[in-house]
């Protein structure tokens, strides 16, 4: 009986700590109108406009520093402290690169989590759903490789890509190396006018420096 009152006792704490939470993390903005943390990963941010959050992110290799010296910035990573779960509350976040994998966050305390089989975590939903219901970009393609294990695109630029091991990612991307881009369909790094992206992927180069242009 101690063990069950204990039990609510903790589910009633939870649910206080998540209502303290703001939904829109905009909210505590002044004026509405900035950038703010997205603790779905280092690299991610929100671009507010009159209280309304966008989701952005920082280019490679580049990290999201909400204390840059002139105000919110993607900065270099040796000047970020990353904190991938806020101080307070209970939440899940997405792995910023596998659609498998994610975090359980508790008071500033992460816990890194893993979908099921045939199931993919859902930011909108908060958990592990079906992969074909999950909407999640962060394909794992190792499975295109014969044997799963060599190299094979990321699903994010097209100057990245993954190693792969027994059908599984090892690691964050690896970047190739300058004026090069990941083949797709050769699976490695060669020039940008012979190089096939794998479908959805950008170059960074293509994307604007944002939130500021600025960096040293």
């Amino acid at each position: 009986m101690k063990s069950l009152v204990t039990l609510l006792g903790l589910i009633c704490a939870t649910h206080i700590v998540l209502a303290q939470q703001p939904q829109n993390p905009c909210a505590n903005l002044p004026g509405g109108t900035g950038f703010v943390n997205d603790y779905s990963s280092c690299d991610a941010y929100f671009s507010c406009i009159n209280f309304s959050p966008f989701e952005a992110r920082c280019p490679l290799p580049f990290l999201f520093n909400p204390n840059g010296r002139f105000g919110p910035i993607c900065d270099w990573p040796f000047n970020v402290k990353c904190q991938p779960c806020p101080e307070h509350g209970v939440m899940t976040i997405a792995h910023p690169y596998f659609c498998q994998k994610y975090t359980q966050c508790i008071n500033g305390i992460p816990i890194e989590r893993e979908c099921a089989p045939g199931t993919a975590y859902s930011r909108s939903k908060g958990g592990c759903v079906v992969e074909e219901a999950a909407l999640c970009d962060n394909v794992n393609t190792c499975g295109k490789l014969e044997g799963g294990t060599g190299n094979a695109p990321s699903t994010r630029f097209c100057e990245d890509f993954m190693i792969c091991y027994n059908g599984e990612p090892y690691g964050e991307p690896i970047r190739c190396p300058t004026g090069l881009l990941f083949d797709s369909k050769h699976m490695r790094c060669s020039l940008a006018k012979d190089a096939v992206c794998y479908p959805g992927t950008v170059t960074s180069a293509s994307l604007l420096l944002a939130p500021n242009a600025g960096l040293p």
